[in-house]
């Protein structure tokens, strides 16, 4: 009979202790891009506003595409920035359900209000200075 406990005790403590079992284990990749866990602020049709994670969005577009339309974007960071002057290489936005970054989400911008992600696109060529929508701008 005391075969039989130590036995049972044995196969509980080992159901109790197997390693790993809730645990965790976090992996570092190196030279993977990190998404910062930024949102933008939402504000559909009806009013109502969510707030949803950004994510990085590389230009794709040639020259005289333009960087506020969506399509001219691809999710992701890109090593090159593409060629010309005043060009968007990368923003961060919203997707809008396509696969699309959505110019339409609106940021809030301390000291200035909401912007549509286009509307800071504009902002960052305009003042030939990335901001927190524009993360990297080439410029003359």
């Amino acid at each position: 009979m005391i075969t039989l406990q130590t036995i049972t005790g044995l196969l509980i403590a080992a159901v109790l202790n197997v390693q790993g079992t809730g645990q965790r284990e976090v992996v570092q990749v190196e030279n993977e891009p990190v998404v910062k866990e930024v949102s933008a602020q939402i504000t559909d049709a009806k009013n109502e506003t969510s707030k949803r994670l950004n994510l990085p969005w590389h230009f794709t577009g040639g020259l005289g595409d333009s960087p506020t339309e969506a399509e001219n974007y691809q999710s992701g960071s890109a090593s090159n920035c593409p060629s010309g002057s005043d060009t968007v290489c990368e923003l961060t936005a919203p997707d809008d359900g396509n696969g699309q970054p959505d110019m339409d989400a609106e940021v809030e911008v301390a000291g200035v209000g909401t912007r549509t992600i286009a509307q800071r696109i504009a902002d960052a060529i305009a003042n030939n200075s990335p901001n927190e929508t524009v993360t990297t701008l080439k410029s003359n």
